[in-house]
């Protein structure tokens, strides 16, 4: 869990880039009125970002210089401890049965996306087997 509130800290990490609430809300595609749902307190009481929406705001920021990990913490994501097997074992163990599911997914998203970026074998050889 993080110590700032989420809304708190996705303003701070807003500002720090200079991105207004109106050009925040352009670059993500929505109104300023949605966009500010999630820098309300009122409004947005998760302790946590979802998963989709912290990778749409780490995509509307770093271009600013806003760590994307900074962002994706929002979404329960980042941690100091290092990304041990232990240790992520240990962050998944203390995650709700529901967010774990969703990490495991996001995980499994970025390997398939990871093996189509992987060059594949010329299987179009003029060579001939011996």
């Amino acid at each position: 869990m993080i110590d700032t509130p989420v809304t708190t800290a996705l303003r701070n990490l807003r500002k720090s880039a200079g991105v207004g609430l109106r050009e925040m809300a352009r670059r993500l595609g929505v109104s300023q009125n949605t966009y500010g749902h999630y820098e309300n307190p009122e409004r947005f009481k998760d302790p946590y970002l979802p998963m989709h929406m912290a990778q749409r705001f780490a995509d509307a920021l770093e271009p600013d210089g806003v760590p994307r990990d900074a962002i994706l913490a929002l979404a329960g994501a980042g941690s100091n401890e290092p990304l041990t097997t232990v240790g992520l074992d240990a962050r998944l163990a203390g995650l709700s049965e529901d967010r774990r599911h969703k990490v495991l997914l996001y995980l499994a998203e970025q390997e398939a996306l990871h093996a189509l970026e992987k060059p594949q074998p010329n299987l179009d050889s003029d060579t001939e087997d011996p």
